[in-house]
């Protein structure tokens, strides 16, 4: 796998060792997703976002990128929630080696991903036309950060910034997405807290409920062993209860996502407790992702008699969300 590191300059793509690679992004092919498994022989944390020249228009996007306008979606939260992943993960904690690197400061953040979206599109010139891309960040213990670009469409603001979930019998009962329950409880660890590159819950509960198709309109929902909803697959689920919104909280284990946060401070939601046991066939389940914005979906039943997915079905899984 060639891999290319950007330094920041606007000179062009200089070599650098992870080791050495200070303040650095190093950009990975986007023909080459990276599948990490369980036995990864570096960890990261990761972010995905997303990119859309619309958004520099958008007051609610400025008030959540350090007041300043900005093309990429939550770009504060996303920086926050990067540095808080490293400050509470005993991995990076243990590593006295560990490099400064690419988002040590949120202009030197935000100056590398414009550099990364200008060169995806210098050697991209028939998709230029694709002015949303979708960048997964990757921060690996030794300093180094990866990014992998992908054009995607167009979402209108009014899906990135909710301004209410409404009230689900007033929703339309037509919906291209479906949610189910997982078939297993989720220990809770740093992987579901912190979106690690042990992904493996993860995968196994998505090619359970059988989404081996990483565009298909379907999620399915975590939980832990008290029963307890910790978490989407890929996105933060939000449930209505007792007339409210509320989506599932810290303690539960799952990931204290940048749409989940957002969605907090302009009360579209409230942090609660949902068990397993609650969720009712047909009923709204809303979701946010960091480069998707908000949707809702109706909850299916899980499917029975379902086999448990083989290695091969993971690999699929694992690759496809890479490549989503």
């Amino acid at each position: 796998m060639t891999v290319k590191c950007d330094s920041g300059s606007d000179s062009g793509p200089e070599a650098s060792s992870p080791s050495t690679a200070s303040s650095a992004i190093c950009t990975i092919s986007s023909a080459s997703p990276i599948y990490q498994g369980g036995n990864s022989k570096e960890w990261f944390h990761f972010a995905t976002l997303r990119y859309d020249p619309i958004l520099l228009n958008s007051p609610e996007n400025t008030a959540a990128s350090f007041n300043r306008p900005c093309p990429f979606y939550l770009l504060e939260h996303q920086w926050t929630r990067l540095k808080v992943a490293n400050w509470c993960t005993s991995f990076y904690r243990k590593n006295d080696s560990q490099q400064s690197n690419g988002y040590s400061n949120p202009s030197t953040f935000l100056r590398s991903l414009l550099l990364t979206v200008r060169r995806w599109q210098q050697t991209h010139p028939n998709e230029l036309g694709a002015e949303c891309l979708r960048i997964y960040v990757r921060t690996y213990i030794s300093g180094c950060v990866t990014t992998e670009v992908k054009p995607v469409p167009r979402i209108p603001l009014d899906a990135l910034f909710k301004t209410t979930f409404g009230i689900p019998s007033q929703l339309p009962r037509t919906t291209e997405w479906t949610v189910t329950l997982d078939t297993q409880a989720t220990s809770i660890s740093e992987s579901t807290m912190y979106k690690t590159s042990s992904r493996y819950p993860y995968y196994r509960a998505r090619a359970h409920a059988g989404i081996l198709n990483p565009t298909a309109k379907k999620e399915v929902l975590l939980y832990n062993p008290e029963g307890k909803i910790l978490d989407g697959s890929s996105s933060t689920p939000y449930f209505y209860r007792d007339g409210k919104w509320v989506t599932a909280r810290s303690s539960c284990g799952g990931l204290q996502g940048t749409s989940r946060r957002w969605a907090l401070e302009n009360g579209l939601a409230l942090e609660g407790v949902v068990s397993k046991d609650s969720l009712a066939v047909g009923e709204v389940v809303w979701f946010s992702g960091g480069s998707g914005g908000f949707f809702y979906a109706r909850f299916v039943a899980p499917e029975e008699g379902l086999a448990q997915p083989t290695a091969e079905m993971l690999r699929m899984v694992g690759v496809g969300m890479w490549d989503k």
